[in-house]
């Protein structure tokens, strides 16, 4: 269970950071969290800036 609840949280991330052509504060916003909260779930997922480009 808890593998599917991270499987899904990333990939909320991933696509609010898809939807705002990876501007970090727009894909803060979308999902309703702080800045600062989206920044670390990115860094517990691995997700970087060079990820989201590719």
């Amino acid at each position: 269970m808890e593998k599917l609840m991270a499987d899904t949280e990333k990939a909320y991330l991933l696509n609010a950071l898809e939807r705002t052509n990876g501007v970090k504060t727009e894909a803060a916003k979308l999902l309703n969290l702080s800045f600062r909260s989206f920044r670390h779930k990115l860094k517990k997922y691995g997700i970087d800036k060079k990820r989201i480009t590719d």
